[in-house]
């Protein structure tokens, strides 16, 4: 399972790269001022465009921004030190199963783990969120899961910091926001597929993170095998990253 599951995050992620490595900023910003969409603004009760004549002015002053094209170059680069990163995420995952041991209560120790949740909300601070019962498929791409049907174990437990492999995405945000075109630019398709190179490229370290952890770790919580592992937004669509068989 555990090939399946890796050959699935490596396929995603060389997907959206190679769209990432042939495109430019000066594109993204292009094709926001042409697809200006019109929508109805129910309070003057007629069609507008979505962007004002303002933000069109931060837009184009945008493509002329030397420090916003070069920290959208570094970021498309996703250049991480992998062996490192897998050190500290697995000290990570170490430091926080004592943490869901300790939070598990007794009525509800009577049910096995039977799924992990790796949920990030705002910031790329990952927390553990534990499911008893529940349908855990192999899924080949981000998948909306119905929670309503799990078991909830445990929520928002421990700690695993992305900040590190996000940095570069970060700085971007951080220049994106000083231009005043944030909120338009991470509305664009390159940015939502460069949001999802980086959760790719930080599952896949993950995975080797798992892999190298043994599964006594767990003694002391009711698991079920297979152990089920999987990350995304919290709130939002998800994906396997290992599989403790």
């Amino acid at each position: 399972m555990n090939n399946e599951i890796k050959s699935n995050l490596e396929g995603l992620y060389d997907y959206y790269k190679t769209v990432l490595d042939n495109t430019s900023l000066y594109n993204i910003l292009d094709d926001l001022m042409t697809k200006n969409p019109l929508y109805t603004d129910f309070n003057i009760g007629f069609l507008t465009s979505l962007f004002e004549n303002q933000e069109i002015k931060h837009l184009k002053k945008a493509k002329t921004n030397t420090e916003l094209i070069n920290t959208f170059q570094k970021a498309i680069t996703i250049e991480i030190d992998d062996t490192e990163t897998i050190s500290q995420l697995k000290d990570d995952i170490l430091n926080s199963i004592p943490l869901i041991k300790d939070s598990i209560s007794n009525k509800k120790k009577q049910y096995k783990n039977r799924a992990i949740f790796l949920e990030y909300q705002f910031e790329p601070l990952a927390s553990f969120y534990g499911f008893g019962k529940g349908n855990f498929p192999i899924v080949d791409t981000f998948t909306s899961f119905d929670f309503n049907d799990m078991k909830s174990l445990y929520k928002n437990i421990g700690l695993i910091n992305y900040t590190k492999i996000w940095k570069a995405l970060t700085v971007f945000d951080e220049i994106l926001e000083r231009a005043n075109i944030y909120d338009q630019v991470i509305e664009s398709e390159t940015y939502k597929t460069l949001h999802k190179c980086y959760q790719l490229k930080t599952y896949l370290l993950l995975h080797e993170a798992f892999k190298s952890i043994n599964i006594k770790v767990f003694n002391g919580i009711k698991i079920k095998k297979p152990l089920f592992i999987y990350g995304g937004e919290h709130g939002c669509e998800a994906i396997n990253i290992y599989v403790f068989e």
